[in-house]
């Protein structure tokens, strides 16, 4: 379930975006084809796979050059399984983008990067009180333009975050990344 505070999130990036004139407005749906989660305590660190994972974006950029765009949007990543756990991870991030042109303003092929904060959310059955708390978003990824409204991507995501974990007698915090490789169909209003 998506937490009110992700629900704020999307609202206020949407809103921010939404007043930009002459914006190419973009929605994105992808397979997250490969995605680990490691969780480390600064000495100790864990690294688990989650299931294959379905994520929805959002971006509206402005060109600032005849290569080159920038914006910003919203990427959801469906909650998803981790192996071997009877848990699900999901993640909520906003961000700004620059896109550039890879071989000059008629390619067909584009650059992008990506930065911002994400928001996550674990639910779990396991014993103890958990509290996730967001942090930095990054992203790489190359585009390829098949027609005049619609693009393929690949975009290797890294959403960090803390995880304080609280049990009977104990307290703590663990540093969480999350590695993902989304491949996406993008259509282009």
């Amino acid at each position: 379930m998506v937490r009110t505070s992700q629900l704020c999130m999307f609202v206020l990036v949407c809103a921010a975006l939404g007043g930009a004139e002459a914006a190419e407005v973009s929605v994105a749906a992808g397979v997250d084809v490969w995605s680990e989660l490691e969780v480390s305590d600064g000495d100790i660190g864990v690294d688990v796979d989650t299931d294959v994972g379905f994520s929805l974006g959002l971006e509206i950029v402005q060109p600032v050059s005849s290569i080159v765009q920038l914006g910003g949007g919203i990427d959801y990543l469906v909650p998803r399984e981790i192996e071997d756990l009877d848990s699900d991870v999901s993640f909520l991030a906003g961000f700004a983008v620059v896109r550039v042109a890879a071989f000059g303003e008629a390619s067909r092929f584009s650059l992008l990067a990506r930065a911002g904060y994400a928001t996550w959310e674990l639910d779990t059955d396991a014993a103890g009180d958990f509290d996730e708390e967001g942090g930095l978003y990054l992203a790489l990824g190359v585009g390829f333009d098949i027609s005049e409204h619609l693009g393929i991507e690949a975009i290797g995501m890294r959403l960090s975050g803390n995880l304080e974990i609280e049990e009977p007698g104990e307290s703590f915090t663990d540093d969480v990344d999350y590695d993902v490789l989304s491949l996406r169909v993008r259509y282009r209003f």
